[in-house]
């Protein structure tokens, strides 16, 4: 009948089906000079290094001995890390006890199986020291230099005398001169390789942090794990072991590039191959820089900055406060570096404080930067003085950041395309046709904050007063106003008698008539209480003669 394995005794049948294999250092090719002491601390050191392609177990360590022996003491240790230099004390962590055994019988000299029956796996790719010590009795070994000091079978490799350092070899412990095991060692395949983890991956990368993770293998025991910036797993290495398949790594630089390497653990001592992962934290997530501000308008504006590499999207809040949020209200959250505020007022400083919010949930802090709204170009209020047959003044509160303006004088009530640059607040026009209506034009130049600006057209109406045909021969015609300034009533008083269709108007400096009553007597009472505190022009005019007079009413 055929003998069938099933999946869970695989690795028995593996290593009870294979072969043994014996590795010998070529005894006597050197001599031998000498032997151990009985000291208890005497050892003879060798090292196996496997790569095989897989685990092995050894079986068997035999050295030479000096003489016969009965029911003493062997104990072999071994240590993955103390690969060069003296043994030192067994007592230090780095060394590890692996079989000890009970010596009976050997009743000659030559190369005798010391520890036996041992089942001592050992990875692949791994390299192990051990330490050979036999109580009580001598251990033969080599000196010099033999050749060759290395033995390799099947992909095993059995060093004694590779490892140096300041002249202390893989050898006799308690000398200075070298020392080399001869012996052998016995190995067999301990089973099929181990399987590695497989689809490793690095998610919500960070900055600083990164979710970390690999396949689960069927049948582990759990992982080990390093994340280091060095492509392969170089020794010395310290290990994490775990038995999940996911992790949070944190403290990590940014934007610097690291490795995940892993391996599945089989059993306590049969670790798959390292696979190894690369990835890349991001830059770090800091608040956005070269804010501007375009197309800014006294309640309006555009603000901009550079984009951050690592962000996904923005925060920012304008408001007249130097404090950075503490709450949402206001928040806006975007995709782009662009976007447009309105609502603004005018002559106000205003704060914009951004952030980045980058992957995982990592978000800046907030950087400050701010701008004032300008003063918008206004128009001229315009008042009209001094009015008479051929001439008049215009004038106005000068515009507070209006450096120039233009004004033109017209027949028409529609502004003009263009005016005449002036650098005043008001302007005398002379050269006029009496009794002909007037319109005065006037537009400010403004500059707010380096901001060039054109008012609208302010526009200001008036009349000239109409030249009779007789003026020449009435000359002495005029009025008088008595008392002047006034309060309550004016009496006016004309020189002559008053002509056809006479009539007077109380007329204000913006040509706004207040008041108008007809004239039958050359001398009357004028009501003034309803009129407001100020300065006003009489105008008297009949078919042949017109008269002003200034009134003052208090």
């Amino acid at each position: 009948m055929k003998h069938v394995c099933s999946i869970l005794l695989m690795l028995a049948c593996w290593i009870t089906g294979s072969a043994q294999t014996t590795i010998n250092t070529t005894i006597g090719s050197t001599g031998y000079s000498g032997n151990t002491s009985t000291s208890t601390n005497s050892f003879v050191t060798f090292v196996v290094e496997n790569n095989s392609g897989g685990p092995i177990l050894l079986t068997d360590v035999g050295s030479q001995s000096s003489t016969s022996f009965n029911g003493v003491t062997a104990t072999l240790w071994y240590s993955s890390t103390s690969l060069s230099g003296t043994v030192g004390t067994l007592a230090n962590p780095t060394w590890t006890q692996v079989s000890s055994a009970t010596i009976s019988g050997i009743t000659s000299t030559g190369v005798n199986p010391f520890i036996t029956g041992m089942t001592f796996l050992i990875p692949n790719g791994a390299v192990y020291r051990f330490a050979l010590n036999v109580n009580t009795v001598s251990i033969q070994y080599s000196s010099g230099t033999p050749t060759p000091n290395n033995f390799t079978a099947n992909g095993v490799s059995l060093y004694t005398g590779n490892y140096q350092i300041s002249s202390q070899n893989v050898g006799y412990v308690l000398t200075i001169t070298p020392r080399y095991f001869t012996g052998f060692i016995t190995f067999a395949p301990a089973g099929p390789p181990c399987p590695s983890p497989g689809s490793l991956a690095a998610t919500n990368i960070t900055s600083t942090t990164a979710d970390l993770s690999w396949s689960a293998v069927s049948g582990s025991v759990g992982y080990e794990y390093i994340v280091d910036q060095n492509a392969t797993v170089t020794s010395p290495f310290t290990v994490t072991a775990t038995t999940l398949t996911s992790f949070n790594k944190t403290g990590l630089l940014p934007s610097t590039n690291y490795y995940l390497h892993v391996r599945n653990k089989c059993s306590a001592n049969n670790p798959s191959p390292w696979v190894d992962y690369s990835f890349t934290t991001l830059p770090p997530c800091k608040p956005p820089i070269k804010f501007h501000v375009t197309n800014l308008a006294p309640n309006a504006t555009t603000i901009n900055w550079d984009p951050w590499l690592s962000a996904l999207t923005y925060d920012y809040i304008v408001d007249k406060s130097r404090n950075d949020p503490t709450s949402s209200t206001g928040l806006k959250n975007i995709a782009t570096t662009l976007d447009n505020i309105g609502g603004l007022s005018e002559n106000t400083w205003y704060y914009v404080h951004i952030r980045s919010k980058c992957a995982a949930g990592e978000i800046s802090n907030w950087s400050l930067d701010s701008f004032l709204t300008p003063i918008p170009c206004r128009a001229p209020v315009i008042k009209i003085d001094h009015i008479n047959t051929d001439e008049a003044v215009a004038h106005w509160e000068g515009i507070p950041t209006a450096h120039d303006y233009e004004y033109a004088i017209t027949t028409s009530p529609a502004p003009p395309a263009l005016g005449t640059k002036y650098g005043y607040t008001a302007v005398h026009t002379s050269a006029l046709y009496d009794g002909k209506d007037y319109y005065i034009h006037v537009r400010s130049q403004c500059n707010s904050l380096g901001i060039e600006g054109l008012s609208d057209w302010g526009t200001a109406s008036f009349k000239t007063f109409p030249v009779s045909v007789g003026n020449t021969t009435t000359a002495d015609f005029g009025l008088t106003l008595h008392p002047n300034p006034a309060q309550s009533q004016v009496t006016l008083s004309l020189s002559g008698s008053p002509g056809v269709s006479a009539k007077v108007e109380i007329t204000d400096l913006s040509g706004r008539v207040a008041k108008e009553q007809a004239v039958t007597a050359t001398k009357m009472i004028i009501n003034t209480s309803d009129l407001a505190p100020g300065v006003y022009l009489v105008k008297y005019a009949d078919d042949t003669r017109n008269a002003v007079a200034r009134m003052i009413k208090r």
